[in-house]
């Protein structure tokens, strides 16, 4: 084995011989070098960096950038379904509707299983549950548009988050954009949201990523 230096990161690397002369890993900021080769005299000529590693020393730039991508496909697809009820709010409703006629059905269906078909019952309680659940149409035609601006709020929220850690400015606005991650539920696709809320505020409460926000003090005239 032999000990080199990281001409990325500084740090002290191991490398076996047989690894000399070809391309490796950094195991501490994952940059990629050209390690040493073993020269005629037996020293080692100095590694080359051949690519650093983007998130090396940047614990913001991964979380940063998942907040960004759930931010963007959330506030581009709430955007686009708002949009519809806006421009057709009849096409809107009577597409509601039709769902939730359509979940009373199966709501009836599933009442009735194993039940005898005279069973009278049987029959009335899976038609007051089927009729309750087609009766919350209307409330979901009102409130699912307000819904969904407040919904679109939090996506420019986590986006915004999403920019502050990137650039490292404004620490409780990278906060509260990974908080608005965590509660941007509304869309089958952005459940991931959850975990990458928390993975964000995880690494914000870091000390050492918090410091990293620390508005720069300029120069003192002397």
């Amino acid at each position: 084995m032999v000990v080199i230096t990281c001409p990325a990161c500084g740090k002290s690397v191991q490398l076996p011989e047989d690894m000399l002369g070809r391309q490796a890993v950094c195991p501490y900021c994952k940059s990629l070098f050209a390690a040493p080769a073993r020269q005629a005299d037996g020293a080692l000529s100095p590694a080359v960096l051949k690519r650093t590693n983007p998130f090396a020393g940047n614990r913001t730039v991964a979380p940063g950038l998942m907040l960004l991508l759930i931010g963007g496909i959330s506030l581009l697809w709430t955007g686009v379904q708002t949009g519809r009820a806006v421009l057709d709010p009849e096409a809107f409703a009577a597409g509601i509707r039709e769902d939730f006629n359509y979940g009373a059905d199966v709501v009836k269906k599933r009442g009735m299983e194993g039940k005898a078909a005279d069973d009278q019952e049987a029959r009335d309680a899976a038609e007051a549950t089927a009729a309750a659940l087609a009766s919350k149409a209307e409330v979901t035609v009102r409130w699912l548009p307000v819904a969904r601006a407040v919904f679109m709020g939090l996506a420019a929220m986590t986006i915004l988050g999403g920019v502050s850690m990137l650039r490292r400015r404004n620490h409780p606005l990278a906060m509260l954009g990974s908080v608005a991650a965590m509660f941007n539920v509304l869309n089958f696709c952005c459940v991931a949201g959850m975990p990458a809320g928390a993975y964000s505020l995880f690494v914000l409460m870091n000390p050492a990523v918090r410091d990293q926000f620390a508005p720069k003090k300029s120069p003192t005239p002397s």
